[in-house]
């Protein structure tokens, strides 16, 4: 009951923001750009190591409880990147790719410093799990012969990202740039769908590393303020 008594003066004066944010972000992915050299080397042919997990665009959806200076709430955020390993003569070509996704499902708590202001500044700290799914293929061109193989491999990391974010508002609506980087701190070894063991390669298991910067541009939608209230009486 006390706890009730806490919590219902803090509702009645909330609000709410939903939004959308697109970002870049940036990849370490050691062991499977490690991984992807052990493949080209393994070709025994001067094959090029052509992609190897470059920085690329991710997209989230999220939405927040405020309280004050207080926000949390949730958010999903996927995003991707791949390696490849090419080579190509006169007689035919060798390809191996490994390309990987992530879906982000996270706790974000944050504290805006100066809430009065236009431009909110707020320090925000979120919480991570991820699920990481990989597709490593080969592929063999000989003539007109075409030899392809493909497996599907997943795995669960946990991350935590802390950040920054500034937040213009006008009227209803917010927009947003923030900026942050992603530690994972707990990974999990890829390995294929219901399989007990997980995947190696030269006897080594292999891990998604997320571990990188973050930058996003987002715009919401302010839910749940007085003055909406009053504005429907």
């Amino acid at each position: 009951m006390i706890i009730i008594a806490l919590i219902l003066p803090l509702t009645a004066s909330a609000q709410f923001r939903v939004g959308v944010n697109m970002g870049y972000g940036s990849y370490a992915q050691k062991e499977l750009t490690k991984f992807m050299i052990a493949v080209r080397n393994d070709l025994n042919v001067d094959a090029k190591l052509v992609e190897s997990f470059p920085s690329y665009y991710n997209a989230s959806i999220n939405g927040y409880h405020i309280v004050g200076q207080l926000n949390w709430g949730v958010s999903i955020t996927w995003g991707a990147t791949g390696g490849r390993v090419s080579y190509k003569d006169f007689s035919g070509s060798i390809r191996r790719d490994m390309l990987v996704s992530y879906w982000s499902f996270g706790i974000p708590v944050g504290w805006t410093i100066n809430p009065d202001d236009p431009w909110k500044l707020t320090l925000e700290a979120t919480t991570y799990y991820n699920t990481t799914h990989a597709r490593y293929s080969s592929e063999l061109k000989v003539a007109d012969q075409r030899n392809w193989d493909e497996n599907d491999l997943f795995s669960l990391n946990f991350a935590v990202q802390p950040a920054i974010y500034v937040t213009r508002e006008i009227g209803r609506f917010g927009f947003h740039l923030k900026g942050g980087y992603n530690i994972t701190w707990l990974k999990g070894y890829l390995a294929e769908d219901g399989a007990t063991d997980v995947f190696k390669y030269n006897n080594e298991k292999i891990s998604a590393d997320w571990n990188g910067y973050r930058v996003e541009a987002g715009v919401s939608i302010f839910l749940g303020r007085k003055d909406d209230a009053t504005s429907e009486e």
